[in-house]
């Protein structure tokens, strides 16, 4: 979906070639086509849509206020454009080391990137990460941006020390 600058800027555009065209003035009518071709060819660029995630290593049990490290590796395809993603982590989780959250910015080739950390958890339970969230920005912001998620299932199961 255009954003509403874009919208704008389309409108005005038609309205300088129509005025052009009325007036018979070409340097309206060119002035115009500026920015309907601009618009064109970033639509015609797209943004990155196709975004899976995969978590690396296994489902562990370990002790309360024990370290634990995951890996992420998101693969990003189509499109050109800023992508951001992040492993949402619980309120129990204390970041280590590391980042669960990482910004990349996807050429026109396919683009691989990873997030790895460590972190200490302080309750005892069953943790279940579920989804990688991500969003893709248009590079000329011409369209919304697009949220969405990444199935990756990951549990820690974290019992009390004996």
């Amino acid at each position: 979906m255009l954003t509403r600058d874009t919208q704008e800027l389309l409108v005005s555009g038609v309205t300088f070639i129509v005025m052009g065209m009325f007036l018979g003035n070409l340097i309206l009518i060119v002035l115009g086509l500026f920015p309907t071709i601009f618009l064109a060819l970033g639509i015609m660029i797209g943004q990155p849509q196709d975004i899976t995630a995969q978590r690396t290593g296994e489902d562990q049990k370990i002790y309360v206020d024990g370290e634990v490290s995951d890996t992420v590796k998101v693969t990003i395809k189509g499109g050109v454009g800023t992508v951001t993603f992040s492993d949402v982590l619980p309120n129990s989780y204390k970041l280590e080391e590391g980042t669960n959250f990482k910004v990349v910015w996807k050429g026109p080739l396919e683009k691989q990137a990873e997030i790895s950390y460590r972190v200490t958890i302080a309750k005892r339970g069953r943790y279940e990460l579920n989804d990688i969230d991500w969003e893709s920005r248009h590079p000329l912001q011409i369209t919304s941006n697009e949220l969405g998620k990444s199935h990756a299932p990951r549990t820690f199961i974290v019992q009390p020390k004996p």
